[in-house]
């Protein structure tokens, strides 16, 4: 038997910019407590560039 599983949970733009804005908190908290975290530090800059943000604020993403 197959299955087929389709996500469509991030269909609606509100509900995705909803999701990435928590997500931004949540890794800038965690970028407090683990600077030196590279992963940490590239999920947060993917969430600005998902955001549309950018450089948007100077010196996020990078050290």
């Amino acid at each position: 038997m197959d299955v087929v599983i389709e996500h469509v949970g991030y269909q609606d733009p509100a509900f995705r910019r909803e999701k990435l804005l928590r997500n931004l908190r949540l890794l800038e908290i965690e970028v407090r407590e683990r600077p030196d975290d590279p992963f940490t530090r590239f999920n947060l800059g993917r969430s600005y560039l998902d955001l549309g943000g950018l450089l948007r604020r100077q010196g996020k993403g990078s050290r």
